[in-house]
């Protein structure tokens, strides 16, 4: 299998982004593609379409499912129009956030840089976030907020912070 190969060989997957569309509408787009582009593709005729399209679920829902027992699926319903679709990618691929939490000493930061390298992860060092943006006079909101901010434009799949949360709020 494919993806147990790149797992491997590569690195393990974060996410995996799924395009669930129907295959109606799969269909209909592409003989709308050809019909639009005065041609297409070649094979871009209904029973072919319909055989790829079988071929594909054939092959790659077991990969579809493969990931989702380990949580990592994040599924797009790729039926609405392109500024709806893309919404929804956007906020599937906003980072999936962990919490490493321990009173110093504890071993957090050792355990979590080898973590992170290990599965490819951020870390973010709470303390060092709110030193950086100069938040350490701020109430909780601002620095709630500020966080918030930065992960909404983080790029990287997965953050480890440590130290947070350290109340309750």
């Amino acid at each position: 299998m494919q993806a147990k190969c790149f797992e491997n060989n590569v690195c393990p997957a974060q996410k995996v982004l799924y395009f669930s569309v129907s295959e109606e509408v799969c269909l209909q787009r592409c003989l709308g593609r050809a019909a639009e582009t005065g041609g297409g593709r070649a094979d871009d005729k209904a029973e072919i379409l319909i055989k790829r399209l079988e071929n594909y679920t054939r092959e790659t829902q077991p990969v579809i499912n493969l990931y989702r027992q380990f949580g990592k699926v994040r599924e797009v319903n790729g039926e609405f129009d392109e500024l709806t679709v893309y919404e929804a990618t956007r906020k599937a691929m906003l980072p999936q956030v962990s919490f490493i939490i321990g009173p110093r000493g504890s071993g957090k930061t050792s355990v979590g840089k080898v973590v992170c390298e290990v599965s490819n992860q951020k870390m973010l060092n709470f303390h060092d976030f709110i030193e950086e943006n100069k938040l350490s006079d701020k109430d909780e909101e601002t620095v709630m907020m500020s966080l918030i901010r930065h992960l909404a434009n983080e790029i990287s799949p997965n953050v480890l912070i440590e130290g947070f949360p350290q109340t309750e709020y």
